[in-house]
């Protein structure tokens, strides 16, 4: 992948740049104002991670693979990672994935305490 910088909310339509990054804005202010609860963006990250894991299941048909999710909480640095051993984007996805209403999902997924195990839930 070529190390250059792109912008995610470039739209790359043919309308008016002012009008664009209107619409950009309100669609930030929406994403933003649905994240009510203290924990949302929290729990949107694993979910992210569960699906990814869940997809590289399907998908791929590995026979030993167990998806696996490490959440990493630096106090020093006051910072929380997420990072899963999932599917992982191809180089388009990984340039428009941070873009409002972007999704790679095609269906949503219910996840039974049962799949994950207690430590999830």
């Amino acid at each position: 992948m070529d190390k250059k910088t792109w912008d995610p909310l470039e739209s790359g339509r043919s309308i008016e740049k002012e009008f664009v990054i209107a619409a950009q804005k309100r669609q930030l202010k929406n994403i933003i104002n649905s994240y009510v609860g203290m924990y949302d963006a929290f729990s949107e990250l694993i979910q992210n991670a569960m699906d990814a894991t869940d997809r590289r299941k399907a998908e791929l048909n590995e026979k030993d693979y167990k998806g696996k999710l490490w959440v990493t909480i630096d106090l020093s640095e006051n910072s929380i990672s997420i990072t899963d051993n999932g599917i992982g984007f191809d180089e388009d996805q990984f340039k428009s994935f941070l873009a409002p209403n972007i999704s790679f999902k095609e269906e949503v997924q219910e996840y039974q305490k049962e799949e994950y195990g207690d430590d999830l839930f």
